[in-house]
C-alpha cells in the first residue's frame, strides 16, 4: 500500500468514526454531513470523495460489523472447550459489544431507519444473513459432537439468538437494573432446553 493510499485509508476510518459518534448522539436523520465531517477534522466537500452519502457511510460501518463477525466467531473457537462453549463465547462477545453505549445507541438509530429506508433494511438483512450463518456453523458444529440434539432446527435457533441480541442492546438503553450476565445465562439456558427439546 503506497502512502496516498495508508493516508486515504486512514482519513476513511476517521470518517467512519465521525459519523458513528455523530448518528449515535444525534439519530440517523438528525446527523448532518456537516456535522460528521466537522467532526472527523475535514471540509464536506471533502468528505464525498470518500462518501457520496450518508447511506454509504451507513454501508461502511455495516461492513466493519461483518469484520467484527469473524472477528469474534475466530476467537470464540480458540480455547473452547468444545462447540456450546464455543457458542456461549460467541454469543457473549457479540452482545458484549452491541451493548458498548456509543455502539448500542448507533446500532438502535440505524435499525428504527431500516423499518423508513429500503436501502438500510437491505443492508441489516445482509449484516444478519452473516451473523446468522456465523451462529448456524456454531450450532451444527454442537449437532456434530452430539452436544446440541440432531433435530435442533439451526436456522430458527440462530434468529433467536439475533433477537436475544437486539433485546438486550434496546434493553440495556434504558433499564438501569440490566444484568447482563444473567441475561446470557437465562438466554443459554433457553436455547438448550430448545435444543435439547428438538431431541
Amino acid at each position: 500500500m503506497s502512502r496516498h493510499q495508508a493516508n486515504r485509508a486512514v482519513r476513511r476510518q476517521n470518517l467512519i468514526e465521525a459519523a458513528n459518534a455523530v448518528m449515535a448522539a444525534r439519530g440517523f436523520r438528525g446527523a448532518g454531513i456537516a456535522e460528521i465531517a466537522a467532526a472527523a477534522g475535514i471540509a464536506p466537500a471533502n468528505l464525498y470523495r470518500y462518501f457520496a452519502t450518508k447511506e454509504d457511510l451507513v454501508l461502511a460501518i455495516v461492513m466493519a460489523q461483518r469484520a467484527e463477525i469473524g472477528r469474534c466467531l475466530a476467537e470464540a473457537r480458540q480455547g473452547a472447550r468444545g462447540a456450546r462453549d464455543a457458542l456461549r463465547r460467541f454469543m457473549t462477545a457479540m452482545t458484549r459489544a452491541a451493548i458498548e453505549p456509543r455502539m448500542r445507541a448507533m446500532w438502535l438509530e440505524i435499525l428504527a431507519e431500516a423499518a423508513r429506508n429500503p436501502r438500510i433494511a437491505q443492508m441489516l438483512a445482509a449484516d444478519d444473513a452473516v451473523l446468522a450463518a456465523a451462529f448456524r456453523e456454531l450450532i451444527e458444529a454442537g449437532r456434530a459432537a452430539g452436544e446440541i440434539a440432531a433435530g435442533a432446527d439451526s436456522p430458527v435457533l440462530a434468529h433467536l439468538l439475533i433477537a436475544l441480541m437486539d433485546g438486550a442492546m434496546a434493553r440495556a438503553g434504558y433499564d438501569a437494573a440490566f444484568d447482563l450476565d444473567a441475561f446470557l445465562a437465562a438466554g443459554e439456558a433457553l436455547l438448550f432446553a430448545q435444543a435439547q427439546a428438538a431431541s
